[in-house]
């Protein structure tokens, strides 16, 4: 076989085209809300939790199957939505984060990791 032409093209793979966002810096997947879910938690937006890796969004104390409803005390419309928020806010900072859980509604306090 042939050397690609970028060296590390090889390293790293095109991202897996899927539904999830992932926001690294939090170690979290993320997905939109859909309608089954809107419906259940009465939403009109959202991001679904679908992993966890270890990092703020952990200690946090977010899971895997959270629906996250507000940033900063502000409406989250969906991944997209919570990774511009997320860009926007202040590295070091902690922020509110509002999730809905089968048990209810809970806040949680989120510190904004440092750009690596």
């Amino acid at each position: 076989g042939q050397l690609p032409d970028n060296p590390m093209a090889a390293e790293n793979p095109a991202p897996k085209t899927s539904k999830a966002t992932e926001a690294d810096r939090l170690g979290l997947v993320l997905e939109d809300t859909d309608d089954r879910i809107r419906a259940e938690y009465n939403l009109d937006g959202g991001v679904v939790v679908v992993d966890v890796q270890p990092g703020p969004a952990a200690t946090a104390g977010l899971r895997s199957g959270d629906v996250i409803v507000s940033l900063n005390n502000e409406p989250v419309k969906g991944a997209k939505d919570f990774t511009a928020r997320l860009d926007k806010l202040k590295a070091g900072s902690s922020v509110a984060v509002l999730v809905q859980r089968s048990s209810g509604p809970i806040y949680l306090a989120l510190r904004i990791p440092k750009n690596e």
